[in-house]
């Protein structure tokens, strides 16, 4: 099986403190570590430990970060094709040790949006994720994947035209259950949630990481109800659900079960903290107890 990745790399700066920050006030971090944005990371950690052959297409400054990105890809063996930009965006995220809520300063700068990738890259594809960023070169890849690959999109919680565009034209759609509720100005959670399956044309995942998962077409909701565990971070957890759900799609497994066993191995992941060190292996997932 082979995976396409293909979105924007960012690096997280992460600090973990242990009390509230005032104004004019030095603190220091209980803990801090520098990883790869979560999702491009996590996913493609996820699917390596799963013996899945993953490629990244990215664009990143050559220096001096670059080589930090490249040997993390090297070492868990992902394969990656390198776009030079003019800038590598770096985020700041606050990390509450006691709430593990989190306060995500975001880098102004902008990665150049990916103009091409080769055909045949594509073509070899059995899975191609996209993430929100790279908009332009959706419908190129589109056009030249074959009829059975599948395509997964992840949202995060942007509400637009071009989101929409992409996610209608992936496998099925995933979102956080915030898009619901940006349906409309209307508060009754079905009724947003009809809007959304309108809106797509086919039956929606929709995940809310503290509580249930839910799938929904136009005559029935089913709930998949959240593990019953005290998590240690629970920051990333839809992440891990996302791509364990597609793990799951190229095992041609029903949606059903994607997403129960995708609930497992999210909540897994939640029993750890931090980036890429916490992504479960397959022998976790093989033994964990759920």
């Amino acid at each position: 099986m082979k995976v396409l990745w293909i979105g924007e790399i960012v690096l997280d700066k992460t600090y973990i403190i242990n009390w509230d920050i005032n104004s004019w006030q030095k603190c220091q971090s209980c803990d801090s570590e520098i990883s790869i944005w979560w999702p491009v990371s996590s996913a493609l950690k996820l699917l390596s430990n799963l013996w899945v052959d993953t490629t990244i297409v990215w664009s990143i400054w050559k220096w001096p970060l670059w080589r930090y990105v490249k040997e993390q890809f090297d070492l868990y063996g992902i394969n990656h094709e390198l776009i030079l930009d003019k800038a590598t965006k770096v985020n700041t995220v606050v990390v509450d040790e006691k709430t593990w809520s989190r306060t995500i300063i975001k880098d102004k700068i902008h990665n150049t949006p990916i103009k091409y990738i080769s055909e045949s890259l594509i073509r070899e594809a059995d899975l191609i994720i996209f993430d929100r960023s790279e908009k332009e070169i959706f419908d190129f890849v589109i056009e030249n994947k074959r009829d059975d690959t599948l395509v997964i999109v992840d949202p995060s919680t942007e509400y637009s035209k071009e989101v929409f565009h992409m996610v209608r034209n992936s496998f099925i759609p995933i979102f956080p259950i915030e898009t619901v509720y940006k349906m409309s100005d209307e508060i009754d959670f079905l009724v947003n949630l009809k809007r959304l399956n309108d809106e797509m044309w086919k039956a929606i995942v929709i995940t809310d990481w503290e509580n249930w998962s839910y799938l929904y077409d136009s005559w029935e909701l089913k709930n998949f109800e959240a593990l019953n565990i005290c998590p240690v971070d629970a920051n990333w957890a839809w992440d891990v659900f996302r791509w364990w759900f597609a793990y799951g799609l190229l095992q041609k497994r029903s949606i059903e079960d994607c997403i129960v066993f995708a609930n497992k191995v999210a909540w897994l992941q939640c029993t750890k903290k931090w980036n890429l060190t916490a992504v479960p292996s397959l022998d976790e997932i093989n033994n964990f107890s759920f």
